[in-house]
């Protein structure tokens, strides 16, 4: 598909994208993506831990199919979103749904969707689905992102100058993954996986709706971000670059907004016991996180249960985030089996 085509007015229908090589998931990549998220879980981190769990490897944290789906955005940034540029692009939300663990060693297709892309008072809203196979041609999750955008940022002068002389280049590898345009949505089925009886989870019948399932403040440096953005592939210079903030009109370097939501990912599993319990996670964000070199972020989370469900055992998590007292996720909600 043609860049005048994705923009146009006119489509009305998903195109998607298929890759020509998998993506291999590494078992320190999984402890590196770990450390990212402040997360301690032992299933992320020993191998015996996970495999005494049913496991086959370390098991990748939830928001983990973020550093796949980079890899996708940023193709398509390259060679068909081509009149945008990641420095004019604000996430807005992010949806992932769980159907078993990512595992250490585990081989997965990234099939990429863009929907229409709509464009209203001067920017363009850009919804990107995300459909991860395994080797043996399951679903094993699938996510959504959308962020609204602005055409033609990338050419303003200073800005372009900027960019010029912060972001790589210069290189050109030679191997990357490619993305082939395909005429129909991939048909799957999502994959089989019976969840472990992890004494940790909490019993469904000793929780109540509007318990408080705890509170946390996370502390968010400059460090951090480099980290996210390295382990993440989110390159975006907004996320660490003084002068590309100051051209764009930001107060200083914001945090990932993925990177916000994975500490709290790591945060309701903390009480949760069992991240694998978790079935979908999504967050809509409505505030920026700031981070300056002379003065971390502290982002407070807290949570509670917002309903349920008998008939499945499973309930849905409230989580709020906040900074300088001011919330940044909108509405943020989680779906978790209990015992």
């Amino acid at each position: 598909m043609r860049p005048d085509e994705v923009l146009s007015e006119d489509r009305d229908y998903i195109q998607y994208y298929r890759p020509d090589d998998h993506y291999q998931i590494g078992r320190e990549e999984i402890r590196e993506f770990a450390r990212s998220m402040k997360d301690g879980h032992i299933i992320h981190w020993d191998d015996v831990a996970a495999a005494e769990l049913g496991h086959s490897g370390l098991v990748a944290p939830l928001t983990f199919a973020a550093r796949l789906a980079g890899t996708g955005l940023n193709w398509l940034m390259d060679n068909v979103l081509v009149e945008h540029d990641t420095s004019s692009f604000v996430q807005t939300d992010q949806v992932f749904n769980y159907y078993r663990p990512l595992h250490a060693g585990d081989q997965i297709s990234l099939y990429i969707g863009l929907h229409p892309v709509r464009r209203k008072a001067g920017g363009d809203t850009i919804v990107v689905d995300g459909l991860m196979f395994d080797q043996h041609g399951d679903l094993v999750q699938s996510l959504t992102t959308t962020a609204v955008g602005r055409r033609g940022a990338h050419a303003e002068p200073a800005l372009a100058a900027a960019l010029a002389d912060v972001m790589m280049a210069d290189f050109i590898p030679p191997h990357s993954v490619q993305w082939t345009p395909i005429e129909d949505a991939p048909t799957h089925t999502p994959a089989a996986y019976d969840r472990p009886d992890d004494p940790s989870v909490p019993l469904f019948s000793e929780v109540s709706v509007g318990d408080v399932i705890g509170t946390r403040t996370v502390t968010v440096r400059r460090g951090d971000l480099v980290t996210y953005a390295g382990i993440s592939s989110d390159y975006n210079p907004i996320h660490w670059s003084d002068r590309v903030v100051d051209i764009v009109g930001l107060e200083t370097v914001a945090a990932h907004g993925l990177l916000t939501m994975g500490i709290g990912s790591t945060f309701i599993c903390s009480w949760l016991g069992d991240p694998t319990a978790v079935l979908d996670y999504r967050v809509r964000f409505t505030g920026i996180a700031y981070v300056s070199d002379v003065a971390p972020a502290d982002i407070q989370y807290t949570g509670r249960i917002k309903s349920l469900d008998a008939a499945t055992k499973t309930a849905t998590i409230a989580l709020e985030a906040a900074f300088r007292g001011k919330r940044i996720f909108g509405r943020a909600l989680a779906t978790v089996a209990l015992r």
